[in-house]
């Protein structure tokens, strides 16, 4: 799993700098401190959870003319802004390395949206069995995104047993909670 620390050290460093209350913000596309302290602690807490948000949703933070930089500009730090934008697309680039070489190792990729779908997807429980011809795979891989979602809180699980006095387990069932619904939506998957 690719260390994600430094690329929060760069966006604790800009939030430090954007919460300063003179800021101006009436060039940049947020609608005040607010707004963009918002989205840039959306963006720190997932990234301290192990999820890598969409790239493009934090390249352009940090782009020419950028909200960013505009902010920046128009209050006097857009040396400190050069620098931070250095520092964030060197370790974006490193963290791109990463992924080509871990590829899904450390955050809810394709495979996982598939699982919280289909599990929404579902009146009741989704077993192992149920789950791993649905998404064409083999179990070990599918059992690795399991464990990363129910890490994240998305979804719980529950066992089954062949009889009430057996303790072994015939299946394991799975069930998306509120907050994997909530993962799906943001994500214009439900």
């Amino acid at each position: 799993m690719p260390n994600l620390w430094r690329l929060i050290a760069v966006f604790e460093e800009t939030r430090e700098l954007l919460a300063d209350p003179g800021n101006d913000f009436a060039w940049s596309a947020w609608a005040g401190r607010e707004d963009a302290l918002g989205e840039l602690d959306g963006i720190i807490s997932s990234l301290r959870c192990g999820v890598l948000p969409e790239s493009l949703s934090m390249e352009v933070l940090y782009a020419p003319t950028g909200p960013i930089q505009e902010v920046s500009l128009s209050s006097g730090w857009g040396k400190a802004f050069l620098a931070l934008a250095e520092r964030f697309d060197r370790e974006t680039e490193y963290l791109q390395k990463q992924v080509v070489q871990n590829a899904g190792d450390f955050q809810i990729d394709e495979t996982a949206k598939q699982i919280l779908v289909l599990l929404n997807g579902e009146s009741e429980y989704l077993s192992v069995s149920d789950l791993a011809p649905k998404l064409q795979m083999t179990l070990n891989p599918f059992t690795y995104y399991i464990k990363e979602l129910k890490k994240l809180d998305y979804v719980y699980s529950f066992d089954s047993y062949e009889d009430r006095e057996s303790s072994v387990v015939e299946d394991i069932y799975y069930h998306i909670n509120q907050k994997g619904r909530a993962y799906l939506k943001k994500n214009g998957l439900l």
